[in-house]
């Protein structure tokens, strides 16, 4: 699962890059310490999860994650936070999940699992509604217009 990291703290981003590296099936497309850096990130890499840290600078957090939401590809995207506040704020502004910043790792490996199983449904139900055949498909179907089913 590729993703992008983003938070404007140095310890955070190298101590989650150096944990996520680690990790199978995960790939660290990039980092960035601002939101219009974020911004571009998810443009040229299309990840399909974002680990974002809601006190990014820039942008609202709140704002950020409305823009992140209407990307071509959407990701999944997992907030770090410091509070109970932060979550609440997180999950109504539209996040996925929530992570508590300084939380055992395991909470974070949760979530990115997670996200595995929704990003693998969401792709297995794309390729079933595009190879998905109807009658007019077929052509020794026999329904033609008009007919009632």
């Amino acid at each position: 699962m590729d993703l992008v990291l983003a938070s404007a703290r140095a310890d955070i981003r190298f101590s989650m890059e150096v944990f996520l590296r680690e990790q199978p099936g995960v790939v660290v497309s990039g980092t960035a310490t601002g939101s219009e850096g974020l911004l571009a990130l998810i443009e040229s890499t299309c990840p399909a999860l974002v680990i974002l840290d809601w006190n990014l600078p820039g942008r609202p957090a709140a704002d950020l994650l409305a823009e992140v939401q209407s990307a071509a590809r959407r990701p999944y995207i997992i907030v770090l936070g410091k509070d109970g506040a932060t979550r609440k704020a997180a999950l109504r502004a539209g996040a996925d999940a929530f992570a508590l910043r300084g939380d055992p790792s395991q909470y974070l490996l949760e979530a990115i699992q997670q996200a595995r199983e929704q990003t693998k449904t969401a792709v297995e139900g794309q390729t079933l509604s595009s190879t998905r055949r109807t009658p007019a498909d077929n052509p020794t179907s026999t329904e033609t217009k008009g007919d009632q089913v």
